[in-house]
């Protein structure tokens, strides 16, 4: 082997950049890779190892600053666009399995959606390339955290689950959810649904603002595009709509977003999903037959109003949702200002008061009409050949 071999990398035969003679080209394909199924490996000790020989030059125009998440679709970097000296969050489409024949047509549809929408609580898109042969989309940097990070991490979920406190705490919570309906509302007049609302995809900044992040699975209304690949359903199914679980995709509606949006509601309140279970395919039943528990069962001081509010937009059916997410960010308005909400007739309590104040207005109902007709009817009178014995009383006397 000469000099020139043990200066460059065996596999691609890029030159080595520092001392320790790491391919830095070959560190940034095994970051974007997943890692092998079954691999015991510390994966965030992986990233950090790989990520550690990327140079900070690596993608023209920017200055890569740190590794910051993976996820099912590609991998999150911090960067800095250098000719505006801004920070930028950089979304690079991964070589997942699943991903391999349509990643770089659903990534491109994500940046068209994003550059579509313009929202405050949408995370706003400011650029589209390729770096080393992948897509990568360049983001406004949030410099907050996910809203289940935001809850746990700001020491919110203790305090949800503490009696007293419980819908004080709510309050501050609620508006997020509030904020993220109007946003869900604005893609939605513009023909988007996103189909994909979790707590991990509501982001919220420093200033305490939501923002609406992963379009990845967006789908324009006009258009017809499943949710399936290779077998694989997208999506996350404790957050998923009755009709997506089911793969009756054109059955989705906006509703589907709302039911989203209530079960992100819904997590808030009690701490998990309205269904959960050991494996995805039995959390998808429980979506499309089981009942949610009503979170007053967990939570007994939950205001009654707001579990009516989260339970309307868990329907089954679409139609006996909120007819939109906008009408559902109108309810969450009139709770949090102390007003009467339009779901309050879905409230499990109620409904279960209703039936029984109809059951027995029944009951009272039949029981006037069979006496009104007992007193309204005519008495019959004797007729030609009845006779009738005067009743004599018995005589002590012999």
């Amino acid at each position: 082997m000469n000099a020139a071999d043990e200066n460059s990398c065996p596999r691609c035969g890029t030159v080595f950049l520092d001392a320790e003679k790491v391919c830095h080209k070959c560190a940034l394909v095994s970051l974007f890779d997943p890692p092998t199924i079954g691999d015991d490996s510390d994966t965030e000790l992986k990233n950090a190892t790989e990520f550690a020989h990327i140079p900070e030059d690596s993608l023209p125009g920017y200055r890569i600053e740190r590794f910051v998440a993976r996820g099912g679709m590609g991998i999150i970097f911090k960067a800095t666009h250098l000719a505006l000296d801004r920070p930028v969050a950089i979304k690079v489409l991964g070589t997942s399995g699943i991903w391999d024949e349509s990643g770089d047509r659903r990534f491109r549809a994500e940046a068209k959606t994003l550059a579509e929408l313009n929202h405050p609580n949408i995370v706003h898109i400011y650029d589209y390339g390729a770096w080393e042969n992948r897509p990568f989309i360049a983001m406004r940097w949030v410099d907050g955290a996910g809203l289940n990070d935001w809850i746990n991490d700001g020491k919110l979920r203790p305090k949800v689950f503490e009696r007293g406190a419980l819908n004080d705490c709510l309050r501050k919570v609620v508006p997020l959810i509030q904020q993220s309906a109007l946003a869900i509302h604005h893609a939605h007049k513009r023909g988007f649904l996103h189909r994909d609302l979790k707590p991990a995809n509501i982001l919220v900044d420093g200033g305490g603002n939501a923002l609406v992040s992963d379009f990845g699975l967006a789908r324009n209304l006009e258009q017809s595009t499943r949710l399936t690949i290779s077998g694989h359903v997208l999506g996350t199914p404790g957050y998923m709509p009755p009709e997506q679980a089911s793969g009756e995709f054109e059955a989705m509606s906006p509703a589907a977003d709302v039911y989203s949006l209530s079960a992100v509601l819904y997590w808030v309140i009690t701490g998990a999903a309205p269904f959960t279970g050991d494996t995805a395919l039995a959390v998808l039943r429980k979506v499309c037959d089981a009942d949610p528990i009503p979170p007053t069962e967990t939570q007994p001081s939950l205001d009654a109003d707001l579990e009516s509010i989260c339970m309307k937009g868990l329907q089954k059916q679409p139609r006996d949702r909120y007819p939109d997410a906008n009408s559902f960010a109108e309810d969450l308005a009139r709770w949090l200002s102390g007003n009467p909400v339009a779901a309050t007739r879905t409230s499990p309590r109620n409904q279960a008061r209703e039936q029984r104040v109809k059951i027995l207005a029944s009951i009272i109902a039949v029981a006037a009409m069979i006496m009104a007709l007992t007193l309204m009817w005519p008495a019959p009178e004797p007729g030609p050949g009845d006779t009738f014995a005067p009743i004599v009383p018995k005589s002590d006397a012999p």
